[in-house]
């Protein structure tokens, strides 16, 4: 056989080979997930200020609303991807029924793409973040507000929910309200099954009610006016494992 014939012999030989590999595998690309909160009492949209009818008696107002998400984590056959360590969630500036209607929404970025089955999402501030104070972090993190802490604890406060009521039938709300949660021991993880697609280079929205009316049952707000303590951890346990129940669940 000739130079020329065997050169030609070689090429159709790389030709045929490189013809009968597979096509490289593209890895799966990254999406987005927006959770939606939208907050309610029982089944009426929140909006601050505005008057409602509290267990069809007491006439009561809540002008802030507002609580820490931590270690967000989608469940998959592939097992758990915690997405997101922190974020805050706070519904004080929803003054009308548009923004009501609109709520809160937390985009988490850079997610492997893929079917979930559930998603995790812890209430309150996780201990290992809950060990730090807002000067270890920089302005803007959602816990570097001196406020959402409480010295007197040494913990972030989990939740806060503060409002009037009017409970002797007059003129006025002489009656404030102020729930505030915090420390290790009410932390809680609320787990929710639901198919979750999230597709490469796109965004996958997760529309969550949160329900006042739920977060408190089994409290009376006409008589228990507010968690300040420690020694108030009665009221905290109920008000976080109610959030940790039927408290948040996807609308």
């Amino acid at each position: 056989m000739n130079k020329l014939s065997l050169f030609f012999s070689l090429l159709i030989s790389v030709v045929l080979i490189t013809s009968c590999k597979k096509d490289p595998v593209t890895p799966d690309g990254k999406g987005s997930l927006n959770l939606n909160f939208q907050a309610y009492i029982g089944d009426e949209l929140m909006v601050m200020n505005k008057e409602v009818t509290y267990n069809n008696t007491y006439p009561m107002r809540i002008s802030r609303f507002s609580f820490f998400i931590s270690d967000i984590t989608l469940v998959g056959a592939g097992g758990e991807t915690k997405v997101l360590d922190i974020a805050s969630v706070d519904f004080t500036n929803v003054n009308d029924e548009t923004a009501a209607a609109a709520g809160k929404t937390i985009s988490i970025a850079d997610i492997a793409s893929g079917d979930y089955t559930a998603i995790k999402i812890g209430i309150g501030v996780s201990s290992e973040l809950n060990r730090m104070e807002p000067s270890d972090f920089d302005p803007g993190h959602p816990l570097a507000k001196s406020g959402d802490y409480w010295d007197g604890w040494q913990s972030y406060i989990f939740s806060k929910t503060e409002g009037l009521m009017n409970v002797d039938g007059g003129a006025d709300f002489e009656r404030g309200l102020a729930y505030h949660t915090g420390s290790d021991e009410v932390y809680r993880t609320n787990t929710l099954s639901h198919t979750i697609k999230i597709n490469a280079n796109a965004a996958t929205d997760l529309p969550l009610k949160v329900d006042l009316l739920k977060i408190f049952d089994g409290i009376d707000l006409s008589s228990d006016d507010g968690t300040h303590l420690l020694g108030d951890l009665e009221l905290a346990t109920i008000i976080m494992d109610n959030f940790a129940g039927d408290g948040i669940v996807v609308k």
